[in-house]
């Protein structure tokens, strides 16, 4: 093939990957499914200061470290604020980079152009793609996977040309993706099977290389265990025994990425592992076991197949060795099932150029073939972009498939809640108790919706129940205490904040509902150490910052009040509340200037600063 030709074929894959994709830039944030977490509510994203940038470096989220993920998100957020079409696009863009970065690697591994485009084609618009790219809060994976591809084509460039500056800028792209994922850990270990698979010998020279990627790669991991162990409480992965893990491993391996790629039908973003069904993971074991074989025997003939399941095997060992829960998601293919493309394509054209008297009808026969799969794969592709359009569509779709499961229900609720359907809100907790009458989860959610259509009393009956049900609940106890409080009874408010804290002392919004009741009797003094144990929990919970501020203003300590609403601006210097209460402070400190300053800024904003405090400061300060 011609260059001209390669760059045909090459911007035709990625043509099809933009246009194949294109239809999620309509959908909106998943607030269900992580995106506000990552996106919509993070403060951390939403000013790029030099405070924001260490807690970036500094903060793990939901268990994971992935600080270029959040600097990404920064940069984004300060472009296009919260459109969600842009944040989608940007998701299109790296995919198809992507893409064009799979051809290339295959390309150097490979030696073949037919490979290669087979490979990155079959890559591209696979439908297990779909959840990665139109899932904003997965950008992690095809961050991950844009600096894993440079580093692995920059590792053969350089085994190619014997020049380390390859290498070493191998070595920071490597740091790059571990910081945008912690799956890219697993790369040290494919550079040994890349080499093994060019036909290199393990020399002395071969192990000094590779040393400074293996350290690399175990620090991050080191710091990815840390991370995670921040998150276990809600992982609950020591519930699973080892042999529960092990033969959940195997059944997932086989009967959920293995199976998926070669047959992506009934696509969902999560499938839970079923367990009591003894014969499914016996019968995974059984399929494993030959394949295995089937590898090791194709040894005889050629190293491709070897290279293409070790491929998958490793960059899929995190999402095995690592349990959530007993569930498998799509994305965790983004990386491996390139092993399995890779596979594929060698056999596609290694039959394209097998010559005997049928040759022309196998060629004709295989192109057929390909097209033919690229359309059913384009086709479920554009299908599903239509069930992550937003959160009721996605959790919907669970619903039409897992109608006996409650926890479907729940999520679809949670859904239809903050869109302020509230009636089908209520009928769906209904229809999760009507399944399972125990579930504390559901009483709790649904006497939140309660509060909102302002039926306090219903909503305390379902707290109350919920906590019959489960004494140590903490968020019931912390649900109820904050209905007490909108009603106006601050003992039994502070009686449950008290359990719920006896119960759980993570959640740094207990603290803070609790000082504000503190507050609201005068108790300045526990407001402030309340909304000071919920700092020390979240450095970055603004509310506390503002309402320890007040408190200090209270009390009439105008230095700390200052000190504190100065953290609020650093974290928004758009907060108008913050700056003009600091101008107060700064008045009652005779700090005459500084007020002035505040003044101005908050004119520039378009505030209209009271007149009877600029006539007190203009007499204190004789302008």
């Amino acid at each position: 093939m011609n260059r001209k030709k390669t760059i045909v074929a090459l911007c035709l894959v990625a043509l099809t990957t933009f246009f194949v994709f294109l239809p999620n830039i309509n959908n909106d944030f998943l607030k269900c499914w992580d995106d506000h977490i990552y996106v919509v509510d993070n403060v951390l994203i939403q000013n790029l200061t030099w405070s924001n940038l260490q807690s970036i470096f500094s903060t793990y989220t939901l268990g994971n470290y992935q600080p270029l993920t959040l600097l990404l998100y920064a940069v984004e957020y300060s472009c296009f604020q919260l459109d969600p079409s842009a944040y989608h696009m940007v998701s299109i863009v790296l995919h198809v980079v992507n893409c064009l970065l799979v051809c290339w690697l295959i390309y150097l591994m490979s030696g073949s152009l037919g490979v290669a485009l087979v490979t990155g084609l079959l890559f591209a618009i696979h439908p297990l793609r779909v959840e990665s790219v139109a899932w904003i809060a997965d950008q992690k994976d095809l961050l991950c996977a844009f600096f894993f591809f440079i580093t692995l084509i920059l590792y053969l460039l350089f085994r190619a040309k014997k020049s380390y500056w390859y290498y070493w800028l191998g070595l920071f792209t490597l740091v790059l993706s571990i910081f945008s994922k912690a799956v890219a850990i697993t790369l040290p270990v494919l550079l040994v099977v890349v080499d093994y698979f060019k036909g290199r010998k393990f020399d002395r020279t071969f192990f000094l290389e590779k040393i400074p990627y293996f350290l690399v790669a175990f620090g991050s991991g080191v710091l990815a265990i840390v991370a995670r162990q921040s998150y276990q409480y809600q992982l609950q992965e020591s519930a699973f025994t080892f042999f529960e893990k092990v033969f959940m491993n195997i059944h997932r391996l086989v009967f959920y990425y293995l199976m998926r790629i070669f047959a992506p039908i009934r696509l969902v973003s999560l499938k839970p592992y079923v367990t009591g069904h003894v014969a499914l993971p016996i019968s995974a074991l059984i399929l494993l076991i030959a394949i295995a074989f089937f590898i090791v025997f194709s040894l005889k003939h050629t190293k491709k197949i070897f290279m293409g399941s070790v491929f998958f095997f490793i960059t899929l060992s995190p999402a095995l060795f690592v349990v959530v829960l007993g569930y498998s998601a799509d994305r965790f293919t983004y990386l491996s099932s390139i092993g399995i493309s890779y596979i594929i394509a060698e056999g596609f054209v290694w039959l394209y150029h097998q010559k005997n008297k049928y040759q022309r009808l196998v060629k004709s026969s295989l192109l057929v073939a390909l097209f033919v799969v690229a359309c059913l794969y384009t086709l479920a592709t554009v299908r599903l972009a239509k069930i992550w359009q937003n959160c009721v569509s996605l959790t919907s779709y669970f619903v039409r498939y897992y109608p006996d499961d409650p926890t479907v229900y729940v999520n679809r609720a949670l859904a239809y809640e903050d869109n302020g359907e509230y009636n089908k809100a209520l009928a769906d907790y209904d229809k999760a108790l009507t399944i399972n009458p125990n579930y504390t989860e559901a009483f709790v959610n649904r006497g939140n919706v309660h509060v909102l259509k302002k039926d306090l009393g219903v909503a305390v009956v379902d707290y109350t129940h919920a906590l019959e049900l489960d004494p140590f609940n903490a968020e019931a106890y912390y649900r109820r205490a904050n209905v007490m409080y909108l009603d106006g009874k601050y003992e039994a408010a502070l009686a449950d904040y008290d359990k719920a804290l006896e119960i759980d002392t993570t959640h740094a919004e207990i603290y803070f509902n609790r000082g504000n009741v503190y507050g609201r009797i005068n108790d300045h003094k526990s407001a402030i150490q309340d909304y000071t144990r919920a700092l020390d929990i979240d450095s970055l919970y603004i509310k506390a910052h503002y309402n320890r501020a007040a408190a200090y203003s209270y009390m009439q300590d105008y230095q700390k009040a200052i000190a504190d609403f100065t953290q609020v601006l650093m974290i928004d210097s758009t907060h108008i509340k913050a700056r003009n209460n600091r101008a107060i402070a700064h008045f009652f400190m005779g700090e005459y200037g500084k007020a002035w300053e505040d003044i101005t800024q908050l004119e520039k904003q378009g505030y209209n600063v009271h007149p009877e405090f600029l006539k007190a400061l203009s007499e204190a300060s004789g302008q």
